[in-house]
């Protein structure tokens, strides 16, 4: 079923379809902005987690960074502090308010740019941590 011309009949998709395709049309725009609101507080948590990970993490990371052997409990250690999940609380409520912005110029520079940056280095980096950990454990059991 092709897409109405909304802006043809100035928003008043009922000009153009039936009764029926016109609900269906409804259904689909609703499940549209539901489904991009969760995308929106997925990302607005991820990116506070992370980066309130790397805010509380940073000054001991750069103490640690002469050690021979950091151990993986440095890392983890981090997420039983309630100042990391504090910060991580206030970094996603920021990030989700602005959101919400009407301005779409402020909303991609102050959301989305930093949202979608955070969050890939942070799954990445995660990504490469467990990889890490998994092959060099395997690697010391042979």
């Amino acid at each position: 079923m092709p897409c109405p011309a909304v802006n043809e009949c100035n928003g008043d998709i009922s000009t153009v379809v039936g009764p029926a395709e016109e609900a269906l049309w409804h259904i689909i725009l609703r499940f549209d902005e539901k489904f991009m609101d969760y995308i929106k507080v997925i990302l607005s948590g991820l990116t506070g987690i992370f980066l309130a990970w790397v805010v509380i993490s940073w000054p001991v990371l750069k103490l640690i960074s002469g050690e021979r052997a950091t151990g993986l409990s440095v890392f983890v250690a981090f997420f039983s502090s309630p100042l990391l999940w504090v910060l991580a609380v206030l970094f996603s409520a920021l990030f989700f308010a602005a959101s919400r912005l009407g301005n779409t110029f402020f909303k991609t520079i102050l959301f989305w740019i930093p949202t979608l940056v955070v969050s890939t280095l942070g799954v990445a980096i995660s990504a490469l941590l467990t990889y890490l950990f998994i092959r060099f454990k395997h690697l010391s059991s042979q």
